[in-house]
This record gives structure tokens, C-alpha cells and sequence, in this order.
């Protein structure tokens, strides 16, 4: 250890600077002090401190580099309270107290710059007014603090006149650096239950026209997704929200004399939709999804300027605006009959280029349509099953048996008599095409969510090769529903068995169907679902 000490003394022998020489031995000195017992090693690093004062104790000696990770809280400069005394007092003095921390060094235990800008929000959203005197005419903020004035205002609801003043302040800052954000001031939600609506104030709409003019006009890219998601996120959507806020607002104020848009919203509206660029694209995406909307608040122009949007002589446009449409849209007959029907049937053909989701959704509004319209199915239905490709007509009919089981028995009656038979039938004649085995399959799953007419579809059903669904849930509804039409129920059940394939995960369903089934269904048909289902691995099926 005596030896190790005075190498250590001497310091490395390939540093010619005297002072980092000297630093690098009087570290190692540390290290070996701190974890040695020998009075020569003690005695040496007293002697070298005494050297050299103003040398500091590393907290890691024994690392030249290191890194540590964790979570740092927030550390209030002050008490929000106390803060909002002192600006009431002296804001000057407020702002330079918290302006001390702009400089200071990063922090794990102590307030920094980041913890003064939270701190001013906070105590904006606590005392809205405050913001006006942070964000005075006379101001010169940091544009850090100016952020968090923002954000505080959109955090509350402003009274009308502290409102006006505020939405007149912000309207004088650069919209080249601050568009985006104020886009998000008045066309977002501010996360909370409780904010202003800008959309009243006739500031906040000139200030909306001037933003988007202001927009930056980059390319729409061509292989993005999530359209939606990113429209309720970018100033050309939150601008599309904040006129559809303006719009509402006119309309519930003067619904008596209500004739349509008015022309300040008419030509907001145009500009975003006809700006280009990626900010007119999502504006595209959240002015088609409230399609139903505009139809009812102007039917002449939204079928000029809305529906259109959703038309495939774009089919750039149409990707992204059926984005929107499947997840916030909503159809009406008058919309269907005006050309929305037509859109729908063109989108199947090209429903192969949308995320799986979508695809669910589109699956879904049709299967809606078939149900709930009062447009004859049998004039579309042949059309879609034609230019639609097989996985999405197999999830159309699967929306459709979810949905039957949300009908009254007289609504799945009329709705059997009025197409679905109609349609079955003509599946099984190939037309307007062959029917194959998934859709069979799928449409198995009509029945059991029909009422009167569960033997005619089972005669349906058994008249082409099908199995269950690996997902399906036809053996858990007939395992609460055997007793409706126990002969008929056992019929399609052995011969949707026959064509199932292991693996199969359903034998405790089948076990408490078959004891439904015992004594009032054909014991020949009883014993093709015991064969079966010994076939698909359910042990014990032979005793059932």
C-alpha cells in the first residue's frame, strides 16, 4: 500500500500540465483513502488537501465519465400563492426574481428555468387576470414565459372582458414563431371541461383567418397514416375545429332564422380547404368528418364543398378524408341518396390500402347502413359484393350479426323479409358471385340472433360448406339461447362442426349446448355433434 500511495503522490507520468497532473493524484489519493485504512494513505491525502484547497472531491473518483437516470419532480421557486402576492405587489420584481434561475446551472435538487415556467403557468391558470399583466403591452417577455401565459389561459375559462383583452394581446404577437401555438389556444380543447370559447369573439376569428394564411406550406407526405390522429394535433385541423365551433355557435344563437353559413365562415373554411400543403390536407380530414354536420347547417354548400371531399377522383385526398369520415362521420339517408351511398361503394374498392382498423370501421357504417336505412339494400348489396374483396364482406356479415342481436325480434323479422333472405339466396346461386366458405361461415352467425325465421336460415345455412369462426361467437350465444329452437339449432351446429378444424378452444360451450339439446332435438343430429367434437379434441365428448 506504501508503494501504491507514492506512485499516486508523484501523479500520472504522461501529463505534462502541472495543475491537471496534480488534480489527477489528488484524486486517486481520494479514491485509495476512501476505501484504505493505512496511515500512510491518510497522512498523503491530508497533506496534498492542505496543497490544494480549491481542489473538489469528485463524487465518482473512480469514474472519468458516468451517467445516472431517475425522475426529477418539480421544484417550486416559491408557493404559487406567494408569487401571486408578489406580482400583484411588483411584477417587475416578481419576474426578476424568477429570471434569476434562467442562468443557473442544471439542478436535481434545486429550481431551474423549467420549474419558473411552470411555476408562471400554474399561477396563470389559478388567476387568469394575471396574464394580462405578465403579458401587458409593455411587456418583453421570454418567449418561454409568454408560452406559459398561453397555456395557463387555455387551462380556464376567461371572463368576457379579460377574454377580449387577452385574445387583443396575443393577436399582436409574430404568427411566423407563435401560429401554431395560438392555433392550438383556439381550436383545441385545453384539456379541461372549463375553457374560453374563442370561437364567440370576433378577435379570435380574424386571428384564426390570419394564422392560417400564415401556415407553412409543406408537401403532404405520401406514405403517412393516422390522418385523423394527426389533424387533431396540427394548426389546419385545430383551425377546421375552431370554425366548426364558430358555425355551431351561430346556428344555436339563431335557429329561427337560421339559412345557412354565413359568409365569414363560408370563406374561412374555403381558405383552409383550398390553402394545399399539409395544413390544408388535415383540415380536408376534420371538415369531411363532420360531414352530417354541414349537410344539415347548408345542404347546398356542403354538397359543393364537403362532400365532395370524399370522392376517388382524388384518391389521395379520399385516403385521408375517409380517415376522418369512418371514425367521427355519420350518414343519413338524405346523405346516402345525395351521393355519400355512391362514395361508400367506391371506397370498398379500395379498402385493401387502409389500416386494419379502418377497414373494421368501414365494415361497421355499412353494415349500419343495411340495417338502419330506409334505402332498399337490394340496390347496393349486389354492388358491393362484387367490387368488395372477400375479407371485407366476411367482416360486413359478422357487423351484421352483432348488430341483429341489438334489434328487437320484430325489427330482425323485418329486416330478414326485406333483404337478408333475398340475399342469402342469391349467394347460394353464385350470384353476383361464388359464395366461399368464410362468408358462409360468417353468415351461419345470423342465425342465431333471428326469431322466427331461424329454420328457414338454417335450411340456408346447411346448404354450403361452413365452419365455425376462430373468433366467432356463435357456441356463446347458443349456449343462452338453445332453448329457442333446439331441433334446428342442433342441425346447424353438426354441420358447422364438420367443417371446423382443430385447434379448437370452445369444447366447454359445446358440453353445455349439448345437455341443452338433450331430449328435444334429433338424436342422430345430437350424435354428429358428440362425433365432432370428439374430432376437434374435446375430451369426454363421447359421454356428454
Amino acid at each position: 500500500m506504501d508503494r501504491l500511495v507514492a506512485e499516486a503522490v508523484l501523479g500520472p507520468k504522461d501529463i505534462d500540465d502541472d495543475d491537471v497532473r496534480a488534480y489527477e493524484a489528488f484524486n486517486a489519493l481520494v479514491w485509495i483513502d476512501r476505501y484504505s485504512t493505512a496511515p500512510t494513505a491518510s497522512r498523503a491525502f491530508a497533506q496534498t488537501q492542505a496543497e490544494h484547497p480549491d481542489f473538489g472531491i469528485r463524487e465518482h473518483p473512480d469514474f472519468g465519465s458516468w451517467m445516472e437516470a431517475g425522475f426529477r419532480g418539480y421544484r417550486a421557486p416559491m408557493p404559487v400563492e406567494d408569487f401571486h402576492a408578489l406580482l400583484q405587489r411588483d411584477h417587475t420584481a416578481a419576474l426578476g426574481k424568477l429570471g434569476e434561475l434562467k442562468e443557473a446551472p442544471f439542478s436535481t435538487d434545486k429550481p431551474t428555468w423549467d420549474d419558473a415556467v411552470s411555476l408562471v403557468r400554474q399561477v396563470v391558470q389559478n388567476h387568469l387576470e394575471h396574464g394580462l399583466v405578465l403579458l401587458g403591452a409593455e411587456a418583453d417577455l421570454d418567449n418561454d414565459m409568454i408560452s406559459a401565459v398561453v397555456g395557463g389561459w387555455a387551462s380556464g375559462e376567461l371572463a368576457d372582458e379579460v377574454a377580449q383583452r387577452a385574445i387583443d394581446r396575443l393577436s399582436t404577437l409574430d404568427l411566423g414563431l407563435w401560429g401554431d401555438e395560438l392555433a392550438r389556444f383556439i381550436g383545441g380543447d385545453g384539456g379541461t371541461q372549463r375553457r374560453t370559447e374563442w370561437h364567440r369573439f370576433g378577435a379570435a376569428r380574424e386571428l384564426a383567418r390570419a394564422i392560417a394564411r400564415r401556415l407553412a406550406d409543406e408537401p403532404v407526405p405520401a406514405d403517412a397514416s393516422n390522418w385523423l390522429e394527426r389533424a387533431v394535433n396540427a394548426p389546419g385541423g385545430l383551425l377546421a375545429q375552431f370554425w366548426l365551433h364558430v358555425v355551431s355557435h351561430e346556428w344555436n344563437k339563431d335557429r329561427e332564422s337560421w339559412t345557412g353559413l354565413s359568409a365569414e365562415s363560408r370563406g374561412a373554411i374555403d381558405e383552409l380547404l383550398h390553402r394545399g400543403g399539409i395544413q390544408g390536407a388535415l383540415a380536408e380530414v376534420i371538415i369531411a368528418s363532420q360531414l352530417h354536420f354541414f349537410f344539415a347547417a347548408d345542404r347546398e354548400w356542403c354538397q359543393a364543398n364537403v362532400l365532395p371531399l370524399l370522392a376517388w377522383d382524388n384518391p389521395e385526398r379520399a385516403r385521408r378524408t375517409w380517415d376522418g369520415f369512418l371514425f367521427w362521420g355519420r350518414w343519413t339517408d338524405q346523405l346516402l341518396e345525395a351521393g355519400l351511398l355512391r362514395n361508400y361503394l367506391d371506397t370498398a374498392r379500395h379498402i385493401e390500402g387502409f389500416e386494419d382498423e379502418m377497414r373494421r370501421q368501414f365494415a361497421e357504417h355499412l353494415a349500419a347502413v343495411a340495417l338502419y336505412s330506409e334505402i332498399d339494400p337490394g340496390t347496393w348489396t349486389a354492388q358491393f359484393t362484387r367490387t368488395t374483396p372477400d375479407q371485407e364482406r366476411v367482416e360486413w356479415l359478422n357487423h351484421i350479426a352483432w348488430a341483429l342481436d341489438r334489434l328487437d325480434a320484430d325489427v330482425r323479422q323485418r329486416q330478414w323479409n326485406r333483404w337478408m333472405r333475398d340475399y342469402w339466396t342469391r349467394r347460394l346461386d353464385s350470384i353476383p358471385l361464388r359464395l366461399s366458405f368464410e362468408e358462409a361461415s360468417a353468415l351461419a352467425g345470423w342465425v342465431v340472433n333471428l326469431g322466427e325465421a331461424i329454420d328457414e336460415a338454417v335450411d340456408l345455412a346447411v346448404a354450403a360448406p361452413a365452419g365455425l369462426q376462430q373468433h366467432g361467437h356463435v357456441l356463446h350465444d347458443l349456449s343462452d339461447r338453445v332453448e329457442r329452437a333446439p331441433a334446428a339449432y342442433a342441425r346447424l351446429l353438426g354441420h358447422l362442426l364438420s367443417g371446423t378444424n382443430p385447434p379448437f378452444w370452445d369444447c366447454h360451450y359445446l358440453q353445455g349446448i349439448v345437455a341443452g339439446l338433450r331430449g328435444r332435438a334429433d338424436e342422430e343430429d345430437i350424435r354428429r355433434i358428440r362425433e365432432q367434437s370428439l374430432r376437434l379434441g374435446c375430451i369426454g365428448a363421447a359421454d356428454w
